[in-house]
Formats: structure tokens, C-alpha cells, sequence
């Protein structure tokens, strides 16, 4: 019976099978994931129902922007809240600067 514990070759190829076995697994175990939640945006029926259903600060604007370095208009939604905290920063910012 060989000997193949010395042999270079063989330890070569038993360390790229078990990379390959690690990299499968880990493919395999990270795209069946079966939680995965894909974010849609609301419908304006949806953005309407719920805007009936709260409070005016934690109600929902939709519109369509265009992103910085692209022509093609995205649907973004957010809380009137988070508008206007993030105009508040940004104002501020400013301010700080422009003094």
C-alpha cells in the first residue's frame, strides 16, 4: 500500500476539494435563505389607507427622485417626520458653514 501522507500532490488536491466543499456549502447555505424579506414599495392605495390610519408625523410621502449621477426617477417613500428632521440637519449644516 502507498504511502501518501508525504506526497505533495495529494495534500494539494485535498485542500482545494475541501475549499470547493467550504465554498458550495457557503453558496449553497447563504442564497436558501427562507426569511429573505424583498422590500417593495407601497402602492398609493396602500400609502393612502395607511396615512388615514396615523398620526400626521408618522405618515408616509411617496415620490419620484432622481438619484445623484442618474437620469432614471426612483420611487422613494418616507416619513414626514424624517423629512423634516433631515431638513432641520441639513439647514443647520449650512448654517454652520456659511458663518
Amino acid at each position: 500500500m502507498a504511502d501518501f501522507t508525504n506526497n505533495s500532490s495529494y495534500r494539494l488536491r485535498a485542500s482545494i476539494i475541501g475549499l470547493l466543499a467550504i465554498l458550495m456549502s457557503v453558496t449553497f447555505f447563504g442564497c436558501s435563505s427562507s426569511d429573505v424579506n424583498f422590500k417593495r414599495m407601497p402602492t398609493d392605495a396602500e400609502v393612502v389607507a395607511y396615512n388615514e390610519s396615523v398620526e400626521p408625523d408618522k405618515r408616509i410621502v411617496c415620490r419620484d427622485e432622481k438619484p445623484v449621477r442618474s437620469s432614471i426617477p426612483r420611487r422613494t417613500c418616507r416619513y414626514v417626520k424624517d423629512i423634516k428632521d433631515t431638513s432641520d440637519f441639513h439647514r443647520q449644516v449650512l448654517y454652520s458653514v456659511l458663518r
